[in-house]
């Protein structure tokens, strides 16, 4: 159901005179596996989940969407969907497992489920951001955004406690610390009043730290 409702599940890519095309298949068989994995121990298990993880997807033929389920035992179960990114990212695959987990409900219930089909697909969003890309106004924001950042530096040195070394290592840490009710509540309004989301906010918010520093 859910790959009958969402055209990109459906979806393989391919090349044409060097250019990618993307095709909508009408329909789909999904890649469904059950595994037994009552005499797998947990770690045996997680080795399988990270092979499976990382098995590559035919982009050309599909599907793009594999489901697995290991059988732990008859109460016990692992159900693992593996996407490839060209189809989602983490913020449809919240919705994706979101819809999953109303409908698995519904059904364990026998009641239909009260799932709202979307007013757009992503095709429909892509179109429009061609229009736009393609519009005066998009113009005048790139003419605007080349004058302001005309003769920006390409590093940002920043006051680090270590100097920048010569070969970008991508070695890092996490600093996690946690916003206040009252001010995540005001992000969240500030971000519905600019028409984006609560991340693009956060993302600016840093960025002019950044440029503050």
């Amino acid at each position: 159901m859910l790959v009958a409702e969402h055209p990109v599940l459906r979806t393989t890519f391919t090349s044409v005179d060097g250019q990618p095309v993307q095709r909508v298949h009408e329909r789909m068989d999904v890649a469904f596996h059950e595994v037994n994995a009552q005499e797998l121990s947990d770690e045996t298990l997680q080795a399988c989940l990270s092979e499976e993880a990382e098995r590559p997807f035919d982009l050309e033929q599909g599907p793009l969407i594999r489901v697995n389920v290991f059988h732990k035992s008859e109460d016990e179960h692992v159900l693992m969907l593996t996407l490839h990114h060209i189809i989602t990212d983490f913020w449809s695959l919240a919705l994706l497992a979101r819809e999953l987990g109303t409908r698995y409900s519904s059904l364990v219930a026998n009641e239909s489920p009260a799932i709202a089909r979307p007013s757009m697909q992503f095709a429909d969003y892509v179109l429009s951001e061609e229009r736009f890309l393609n519009s005066s106004a998009a113009e005048d924001q790139l003419s605007y955004w080349e004058q302001r950042l005309h003769g920006a530096p390409n590093v940002l040195n920043l006051p680090a406690d270590h100097p920048r070394p010569p070969a970008r290592t991508y070695r890092g840490a996490s600093q996690l610390f946690t916003l206040d009710a009252d001010l995540t509540r005001k992000l969240k309004a500030l971000s519905r009043s600019s028409d984006t989301t609560l991340y693009t906010t956060l993302l600016s918010a840093f960025n002019v730290l950044l440029h503050r520093y």
